[in-house]
């Protein structure tokens, strides 16, 4: 058993198959020990039960189904099918029930099945091959195939409910591999991913950065004003990142919006480091021309 890795001991198993095959007499033998001949099988019987299964404590919700009613039969982790040995009949209304099942789980990969031949005590009367009904049950995916008789021993009636509890459990721990594998796998894309995005930004700002100067205050964008050919500040903010594009109003729309925020709000401090510098200049032009004024004036 693996119940240890999942979140409940509570399994819901369904029993069905052909009426009068001795369904509830199973399910009666299963919980008390006994056996009764005459059964009221005019509608869907719900039993709770709990027992030890290797050694571990298990609830079960037993469905006694004669409607197979879809919604029970969404709800269910596991099925009991029996047919009765003694009519072939009940062997082709396992195949039916067995494709009712497949219809209503549409999309399951597998369902976890016993095939019970009950009526065993009449094996003078037995109509359907044994070794048949064995590769029927292989055929249809059933996980083991059982002979019981409800008026008999119940060491094979119990050990068909425990396998299927058993096989239930199975399923569940593996479906919770696939999901940890799941994790796991998409955990470490994203973080190659984010090794792939830091590596490409540290590159990128590594080949912006000027040998000198001061840098830009994110990496893949560098606003500095630039020095022209005469070695005076043109003035003009001129990004020098392979990544310009990014200032485009389309690519700060596509950045996430801290990132955006940020390029915006150093763009607009160049802005006005820019500004300022212009007005520096021209203050300082003014006063060379007042000055150069000054002098003309005092010579003549």
């Amino acid at each position: 058993m693996m119940f240890k890795s999942t979140s409940t001991n509570r399994i819901r198993l369904m029993v069905v198959g052909e009426e009068r095959v001795g369904k509830s007499a199973l399910v009666v033998k299963y919980l008390t020990g006994r056996f009764i001949w005459e059964y009221q099988s005019d509608d869907d019987w719900k039993y709770e039960y709990q027992t030890i299964i290797d050694g571990e404590l298990v609830f079960m919700e037993i469905i006694d189904s004669l409607t197979m009613d879809e919604g029970q039969i969404r709800r269910a982790e596991g099925f009991i099918l029996v047919y009765d040995i003694t009519k072939p009949g009940s062997m082709r209304k396992v195949e039916e029930i067995k494709k009712r099942l497949e219809a209503v789980r549409v999309g399951a990969r597998f369902l976890p099945l016993v095939i019970v031949g009950n009526k065993s005590d009449l094996e003078h009367a037995r109509s359907i091959d044994r070794e048949k009904a064995r590769a029927l049950a292989m055929r249809l995916g059933a996980v083991d195939h059982v002979d019981c008789s409800a008026c008999g021993s119940e060491r094979n009636i119990r050990f068909a409910f425990d396998e299927i509890c058993r096989e239930v459990a199975n399923v569940r721990h593996r479906s919770a591999q696939k999901r940890e594998r799941r994790r796991s796998s998409l955990s470490q894309v994203r973080q190659g991913l984010k090794m792939l995005v830091h590596t490409g930004k540290t590159k990128s700002s590594t080949s912006s950065t000027p040998a000198s100067g001061n840098s830009s205050p994110i990496g893949s964008i560098n606003g500095r004003c630039t020095n022209n050919n005469n070695g005076r500040k043109s003035g003009k903010y001129q990004p020098s990142s392979p990544f310009s594009s990014l200032v485009s109003p389309q690519g700060l729309n596509d950045l996430p919006e801290e990132e955006s925020g940020s390029i915006l709000r150093y763009l607009s401090e160049c802005d006005v480091r820019r500004d300022r510098e212009n007005d520096i200049r021209e203050s300082r032009d003014d006063f060379h021309k007042r000055a150069a004024a000054s002098r003309s004036m005092f010579i003549h």
